[in-house]
């Protein structure tokens, strides 16, 4: 049936997911009703009713204890699990032989194949090469250092392969649902990919009707607010990436993380922050998209900091990006929030700007800054058990992302995605952090991070003193004028779509001002 809709990330398949859920918070109103009409035929005899145990089983499937949001993400969990499991799929093969659709050398033969795409990748290896499966994955101690390595061995595979062999796991950075694979579990929703969504797939500006339709509801159940174009392009943009986030969170079963939408009118404020966030958790949970379904991605400022330790009291976690310090990660790290995403290529980018150094060559793979700040991070991350994840991104070639193989997640492109999976090659796991093993250094030659940065002032003063040949300091104001430049793109793609005579009808509360 899955096939006939179009597969498991295809629109018909996310349809019949809604409808299911839709249905299912239906009929739990009348479940007492439904409950006492089934107990009128416990004496029928029939062999599906047996007694007590068939009322009780019957009132657990309607998840009273639950509330409406809860019993959305359980039915959620149960379409998953239904399309998941191997045994109802087997059963289904011997169903259709017995009706003598199939031999039953067939039946065998589609099972042993179920059974084989259903394992793991490194569980299917071990099925046809028994020789090399013992030692595909092999500690090795380095003569350089007391901390272990772990080389992928085996026949030739590809380097996406290789990856999730070493036990890194890839968060994909898109707007458009059909990048996604099956063993894709968590997505990252930029500006740059809507951006790119809206330009080059026409599918996904159906999510802009979706959005003026939301504020229209809006605007009837707020009659006294006037709205001006702006504000009410504005809206209509976040409604726009809460509606790319319904798409994509139907596909995943892990987090989304979706950006603020910023415009350089807006103060960045530790308030504003917390407010922003506040709404579009708000709209995402009028959509059917529980909080903790979602990360908000906040700048990593004194400002974004402080504003994700309030969020995480209300149990909305947060994705700090522009993280291109020693002093972000660390202070990140120790109000124990949930994911820091260090720009690889940002970083690297800069340092090509503005270091001067003779030891500096940015050829070399050896010297990317990017690459060497993500794993001096690993280190002390892992030294201080921090529970913080460390998801570095916006990787520009292969090389990048294989270069940190072992790490926990990698945040990547569709692009870079597809050029792993069609490169043949291994790769080194020299991170040993899957491993879960604090690395035995000498504490002396990490930097002191222990203290707490309680004012902007010492915050500031830290980020200003690490790396001082390149004043890193000044990427991060570079970063956040990018984002707002982003923001602007954003509005400008959106408006001609919005500015259309079918749906400013959607909006003529709307005092537009260019009338």
């Amino acid at each position: 049936m899955i096939m006939v809709m179009g597969g498991r990330n295809s629109e018909g398949f996310a349809l019949f997911t809604r409808l299911t859920i839709k249905a299912f918070l239906a009929v739990r109103p009348h479940a007492e009703q439904i409950i006492d009409t089934i107990q009128l035929m416990l004496g029928s005899g029939l062999p599906s009713f047996k007694g007590e145990q068939t009322i009780r089983r019957l009132r657990d499937r309607f998840a009273l204890h639950l509330n409406e949001r809860g019993a959305a993400d359980w039915m959620a969990a149960i379409v998953r699990n239904a399309y998941e499991n191997m045994r109802s799929t087997l059963y289904d093969e011997f169903q259709r032989a017995l009706k003598g659709r199939l031999t039953y050398t067939i039946v065998v033969i589609r099972s042993i194949i179920l059974l084989f795409h259903a394992c793991p990748a490194s569980a299917r290896f071990c099925i046809y090469n028994k020789q090399a499966a013992p030692n595909r994955i092999r500690p090795r101690l380095s003569t350089t250092s007391t901390s272990l390595s772990c080389v992928t061995q085996g026949p030739m595979s590809s380097l996406y392969r290789s990856l999730r062999a070493a036990s890194t796991s890839v968060i994909l950075t898109t707007a458009h649902y059909p990048d996604l694979r099956s063993e894709i579990a968590q997505v990252v929703l930029t500006l740059q990919s809507a951006i790119d969504a809206l330009q080059q797939h026409p599918l996904e500006r159906a999510s802009v009707d979706d959005a003026i339709m939301e504020l229209a509801r809006v605007m009837d159940n707020t009659p006294g607010v006037a709205w001006t174009q702006s504000a009410g392009i504005g809206s209509i943009c976040d409604e726009i990436l809460i509606s790319l986030l319904v798409q994509l969170s139907w596909r995943v079963e892990g987090r989304v993380a979706i950006p603020l939408n910023l415009t350089p009118m807006d103060p960045f404020s530790t308030a504003n922050l917390v407010q922003r966030a506040e709404n579009m958790a708000f709209l995402a949970e009028l959509r059917g998209v529980a909080k903790g379904r979602i990360l908000m991605s906040i700048p990593a400022t004194w400002e974004g900091i402080e504003a994700a330790k309030e969020l995480r009291k209300q149990e909305i976690e947060c994705n700090m990006t522009m993280v291109v310090s020693t002093a972000q990660a660390i202070a990140c790290a120790q109000n124990g929030l949930a994911r820091i995403s260090p720009p690889i290529s940002a970083i690297k980018k800069w340092h090509d700007q503005h270091n001067d150094s003779p030891f500096y060559d940015p050829e070399s793979p050896a010297c990317h800054p990017g690459i060497i700040f993500v794993k001096r991070m690993v280190d002390i991350f892992n030294t201080r058990n921090y529970t913080t994840a460390i998801t570095p991104e916006d990787f520009e070639t292969v090389e990048e992302a294989t270069a940190l193989a072992g790490i926990h997640y990698l945040c990547l492109s569709p692009r870079i995605l597809e050029q792993l999976d069609a490169t043949e090659g291994l790769v080194v796991n020299a991170l040993d952090q899957t491993r879960g093993i604090s690395l035995e250094r000498d504490q002396n030659s990490l930097p002191l991070h222990s203290h707490t940065y309680n004012t902007k002032a010492s915050f500031e003063l830290a980020i200003g003193k690490e790396d001082p040949n390149v004043n890193i300091a000044q990427l991060l104001p570079e970063l956040l004028n990018r984002h707002l430049g982003q923001v602007e793109k954003m509005r400008r793609i959106a408006e001609p779509l919005i500015l259309t005579n079918h749906n400013r009808g959607c909006l003529k509360r709307v005092i537009w001002e260019n009338n």
